[in-house]
């Protein structure tokens, strides 16, 4: 990709429900913001072990 821009989301947080559901609603805006790519991080329950504070760590699988 040359050109254009990348909107990053971390589904779990995007919502209160978390889900990608709740995310959906929110394509059109995203689109008229001009949005051409979707970056979404780790979709993966974070783990118990190993975890990193409080929210854990993403690479806690």
């Amino acid at each position: 990709m040359i050109e254009g821009n990348i909107y990053e989301v971390n589904v779990r947080q995007y919502s209160p429900e978390g889900t990608f559901k709740a995310f959906e609603k929110n394509l059109p805006r995203i689109k008229e913001m001009g949005v051409q790519t979707l970056w979404f991080m780790p979709i993966n329950p974070i783990s118990r072990v190993d975890r990193k504070g409080a929210l854990g760590s993403y690479y806690a699988v």
